[in-house]
């Protein structure tokens, strides 16, 4: 598979420069006969109305034949002021240029549509919401924000652009909850961040994350009831009562259906296996496990009710005698 991608990798590359020398060869008029991306036999060839075109079996190279006087094949009268040569100085410069030029262009030019452009298509699904911030209480895990003001929301991004520029302004949220639209008004909390330059900008925040594929969780404390249970941070949750869970949505639904009653959930732990690869470190396998969880009857949340919340900012582990080690984390 790998030299698949090699050869499809290469192939474009080839493409590009020699698309470079036809472009130009067709704007001046210079007459084209054949345009080829690989050597051996053919494996795909067709005729336009005076060139040739074909993909050779080995993706090693590529050319572009153009009409010269100096092959063996006779030049018509007509074509004598297509040939190649016949052009002036600067045109077959450019043609000849042409190429190189284009395989220069070609990269900078990707990378520029990647990266400036949108780089985030994540759904404007939330996936998690913080306490004491604007949206705490109004916005749920799982909620899709489908329009602000009137406006179509396609993009998580889109969401927090929306957000940040109206710090203190009031806001109406078109949401998808539970396969009915709900009408949200929220007002971004105001911050404010410093940019390059010293530059000081203000910015709205209502406090809500994207939709997290992960369904890992931690522990806030030893007396909740998700501890009790005998769940630790870092467990993947993997079943509520049978049925599958995906995500930390997932999660939350399955188990606010269920207000104080007792449910099996099914987990795996990772469990380290210190030098299993010798001086390389350690190894981490997963152990399954089932756990009764009963959630509080009362309270505001998942993390009200069981103790549960998303592991992103649980730390895993600290080197020995590292600077975050010395500064207390652990």
């Amino acid at each position: 598979m790998d030299l698949v991608y090699f050869a499809v990798v290469v192939s474009v590359l080839i493409f590009v420069h020699e698309l470079g020398h036809f472009v130009w060869a067709k704007v001046f008029g210079v007459k084209v006969l054949m345009f080829s991306i690989g050597f051996g036999p053919k494996i795909v060839r067709f005729r336009g109305k005076e060139t040739e075109y074909c993909i050779g079996l080995l993706p090693l190279g590529g050319f572009v034949k153009m009409l010269e006087e100096n092959r063996q094949e006779p030049v018509l009268p007509e074509d004598k002021s297509r040939t190649f040569e016949a052009q002036p100085l600067y045109k077959r410069t450019i043609i000849v240029l042409a190429g190189p030029a284009m395989s220069l262009l070609f990269p900078v030019l990707l990378y520029v549509s990647v990266f400036a452009g949108e780089s985030d298509f994540s759904p404007p699904t939330v996936g998690i919401v913080l306490e004491g911030h604007a949206a705490a209480g109004k916005l749920q895990p799982g909620d899709r924000v489908l329009e602000v003001d009137g406006v179509h929301i396609t993009t998580f991004a889109e969401l927090q652009r929306t957000v940040r520029k109206n710090p203190g302004r009031e806001l109406k949220l078109k949401v998808f909850r539970d396969n009915q639209h709900v009408e949200i008004s929220v007002t971004p909390d105001e911050r404010i961040e410093e940019r390059a330059l010293g530059i000081i900008d203000r910015v709205g925040s209502i406090g809500v994350g994207p939709h997290r594929p992960s369904d890992v969780v931690g522990i806030t404390n030893a007396g909740s009831p998700a501890y009790r249970a005998g769940l630790r941070t870092f467990d993947l949750i993997t079943e509520v009562r049978g049925q599958p869970v995906g995500t930390y949505s997932d999660l939350g639904r399955l188990l606010n259906e269920n207000h104080g009653e007792t449910v099996p959930v099914t987990y795996l732990r990772p469990t380290r296996v210190a030098a299993a690869l010798g001086s390389l470190g350690d190894l981490y396998v997963f152990e399954s496990g089932l756990a009764a969880l009963t959630p509080e009857s009362t309270g505001d949340g998942l993390k009200d009710r069981t103790g549960m919340e998303l592991a992103d900012l649980y730390i895993a582990d600290v080197d020995s005698d590292s600077p975050e080690q010395r500064a207390g984390l652990r």
